[in-house]
């Protein structure tokens, strides 16, 4: 998932927020509460008497700046209703629906890196399905207080990385199919645990995007867990310092397996 890509490319307009957008082309018309409810919206001071508001929002204006609405106005509400009917646009158009994923193969798995990897693979794939798509979620009827704490402090990201710069990610094989990219890989959650967490991820070849993920750790009911961040940041890893070709195993290979 690119940063070009919709999920990321989603802006709030006038229209999209109850107050950002003026009833009449003079501005002075409106009161003190529908001035200051305008500048709130695209993050400008509030403070003043009316004729101050009125000359700021006379100024954002021809400054064309008018449509610049704040993302996390009224604690991001609005953006994160665009975001979802975005998201669902995105599920109807995309040949492989983010909610409907193909089966994990059984058979045919090769040592990691075994061919080409999904060229769109970035960061900002991980930050998507980490937290972009987590943060829509849990505002739609989650009641997983366990998770929503983890998110709401990034612990996936976070410990996620701590995981892999500590070569808690092991056993990483690889394998397509279709228009799927498949990989698993075994996480110790933590050096005092001896037994690993079985982890899987499945990317679309084409956009990179995760369309699905899992974890047999009690934290991961929605594939976020910090032991599959930790498998996402592996990839991004080798991806940055070797490319999206894949490798032949040879030393410099093996040296990045044992990190």
């Amino acid at each position: 998932m690119a940063a070009s890509d919709p999920i990321f490319s989603v802006k709030l307009t006038p229209d999209d927020v109850p107050g950002a957008k003026f009833w009449s082309p003079n501005v002075s018309e409106h009161s003190v509460c529908e001035l200051k409810r305008w500048l709130a919206c695209r993050g400008l001071p509030v403070g003043g008497l009316k004729d101050d508001l009125i000359k700021r929002c006379i100024s954002c204006i021809e400054a064309g700046k008018s449509g610049e609405i704040l993302l996390s106005i009224d604690g991001g509400t609005w953006f994160q209703k665009k975001a979802l009917q975005v998201i669902d646009k995105m599920k109807e158009t995309s040949s492989s629906s983010l909610s409907t994923a193909p089966f994990l193969p059984v058979t045919g798995w090769k040592i990691f890196p075994s061919g080409p990897i999904p060229k769109a693979f970035t960061y900002g794939v991980i930050y998507e399905h980490i937290i972009a798509t987590a943060r829509l979620m849990s505002t739609d009827g989650g009641d997983d207080d366990e998770f929503s704490a983890a998110f709401n402090t990034s612990k996936p990201m976070s410990k996620g990385r701590q995981f892999f710069l500590s070569g808690h990610v092991n056993d990483i094989q690889d394998i397509r199919k279709n228009d799927f990219y498949f990989l698993k890989a075994k996480v110790m959650p933590s050096y005092s645990q001896t037994s690993p967490c079985n982890v899987s991820v499945t990317l679309n070849m084409t956009t990179a995007s995760v369309v699905d993920a899992s974890c047999d750790c009690k934290a991961s009911a929605m594939g976020r867990c910090n032991h599959v961040a930790a498998l996402l940041f592996a990839l991004e890893d080798f991806t940055v310092q070797f490319g999206f070709e894949g490798l032949a195993c040879t030393s410099d290979v093996c040296k990045w397996e044992c990190w």
